[in-house]
């Protein structure tokens, strides 16, 4: 597969009529083949468009109804996104999908899951259903790239580091670094593909930061990801060095380079999730003044960290560390009464004082109409996050139905954003933590101004034990949480 030069989307409407399948398969071909991409991209396209619509086609209304579906065909030069929508029955993803069943129609999906590399079912309340399927760009990981064009890295050239953001053409030389400091165990695989990296760093969607030698190789590496629009801060991640070259202040440097940046992105604060098989990156973002307010038990498969010695366990623990850039006033929050001690705590710590109000005294609710929570799904980490961003009364049921559907999914770790300056959270948080969530943290800036974190197992018993920590508020925060932890009694 190419990239698109045109990324204008295509959209297609049509009656659920079973008649216009056919036609309709054809069309997604050719349409995919005349964005650039390769026959046998373009044929895929078209059977997995006619699959899925033929599905909606079949269950989305009740045979005297007269609906719609429509087609989206979008392009870039990472992926091409199909989505099919329409205003029908909602489904659980279960149910689309039918894992565990061998009718002819869920064969049918199941020949979807596996051409596409990511498969979606979104629900949007009053704007229907939408099952989003996504082709990555094929070609070009960096295990399929030959080792010719890497040099081997001169000592002297440590000492004449230009500390910058990647240049076009560099995506090569990145990968290969990722590669040798984590093998192919990093969480984000989108990294391993140059293609990839370029067209991310094009939209906008990760901003790396190197340490270039004089000879152009690159010895250090932190990127700037999770930029959402609607955040004020985002996460340093992705963080390696050369390891010919560690313990020589590479990481701090880039570390130096970013704060000087991130102001003039609109960021008020950054934040990163260091690992807990060893403690060598909390000792470095501590170095860089973040500090410690949130722990997220056994959130991503494990990391394999060359050359640094680890605990090994399958699923690791990611200790969040945050720093403001610029430091606000006192925050008023909403918080569970019994969390409020500790989160004045995480907020001290993170150099904020929390003043605590009482939801209908100090402030009404706003009343919705409708609860709107977002998702998002890793299917390689087998983890997920919801977002609640507007609470109405059926929230907490809206949640425990998301819950269960990313659990049906297979996600072994959940984590839950609430709004700690929304009267409704204190009574949301425990309704929650009555379905199995306990408490996680403070996430400053992602979504909401001032974030609660939740986090959910699906049935993962953790071994506490082998999590490893730097700092005395760190122990004391997994020993808050590990006696929350339903899996624990």
């Amino acid at each position: 597969m190419q990239p698109a030069q045109n990324n204008n989307p295509i959209t297609l409407t049509l009656p659920c009529d079973g008649r216009y399948l056919g036609a309709l398969a054809l069309f997604v071909e050719q349409a995919v083949l005349a964005r650039g991409f390769s026959d046998q991209d373009a044929k895929s396209a078209g059977l997995v468009v006619e699959e899925t619509a033929a599905n909606a086609v079949q269950h989305a209304y009740a045979p005297d109804e007269a609906g719609t579906f429509t087609v989206v065909l979008s392009f870039s030069s990472a992926a091409l996104t199909i989505s099919v929508k329409d205003m029908g029955l909602p489904i659980t993803e279960a149910e689309l999908l039918g894992h565990g069943r061998q009718s002819q129609e869920h064969l049918g999906m199941l020949l979807v899951e596996n051409s596409m590399d990511e498969v979606h079912l979104l629900n949007n309340g009053k704007d229907g259903k939408e099952v989003r399927m996504v082709k990555y760009v094929t070609g070009g990981h960096i295990e399929q790239i030959p080792e010719q064009a890497q040099a081997d890295i001169q000592p002297q050239t440590v000492q004449n580091l230009e500390i910058r953001q990647l240049r076009e053409g560099e995506e090569i030389k990145l990968s290969r670094l990722l590669y040798n400091s984590y093998g192919y165990s990093y969480h984000n695989t989108n990294l391993y593909f140059p293609e990839r990296i370029a067209a991310m760093h094009r939209r906008g969607e990760l901003l790396p930061f190197v340490a270039a030698a004089t000879d152009g190789q690159l010895l250090g590496h932190t990127a700037l990801m999770d930029l959402r629009r609607d955040s004020t801060s985002a996460e340093m991640g992705a963080a390696a060095v050369d390891c010919r070259c560690r313990g020589q202040g590479i990481s701090e440097k880039i570390l130096d380079k970013i704060y000087a940046t991130a102001p003039s992105l609109g960021l008020t604060g950054l934040y990163v999730e260091a690992v807990t098989s060893h403690t060598s990156s909390q000792k470095a973002a501590q170095k860089g003044g973040l500090r410690e307010c949130a722990l997220f038990m056994g959130l991503a498969l494990s990391s394999d960290f060359r050359r640094i010695k680890t605990s090994v366990k399958e699923r690791e623990t990611l200790l969040l560390l945050f720093k403001y850039l610029r430091l606000p006033s006192a925050v008023r929050l909403f918080a569970p009464e019994k969390h409020k001690a500790m989160l004045a705590k995480l907020f001290q710590n993170i150099g904020v004082t929390a003043a605590f109000e009482t939801p209908g005294i100090d402030a009404p609710a706003k009343k919705y109409e409708a609860t709107i929570l977002d998702a998002e799904y890793l299917e390689q980490d087998r983890c997920a996050a919801i977002t609640v961003r507007r609470p109405a009364p059926d929230c907490h049921e809206q949640v425990k139905q998301l819950l269960r559907r990313l659990c049906l999914r297979k996600a072994e770790s959940i984590l839950l954003y609430l709004d700690l300056e929304d009267p409704r959270t204190p009574a949301l948080s425990e309704a929650l933590e009555l379905e199995g969530a306990f408490f996680a943290g403070i996430l400053p800036g992602r979504t909401f101004r001032n974030t609660l974190v939740l986090q959910y197992l699906n049935n993962l018993v953790l071994d506490y034990s082998a999590v490893n920590l730097h700092s005395p508020l760190a122990s004391e925060l997994m020993a808050y949480i590990r006696e929350l932890d339903p899996n624990q009694r």
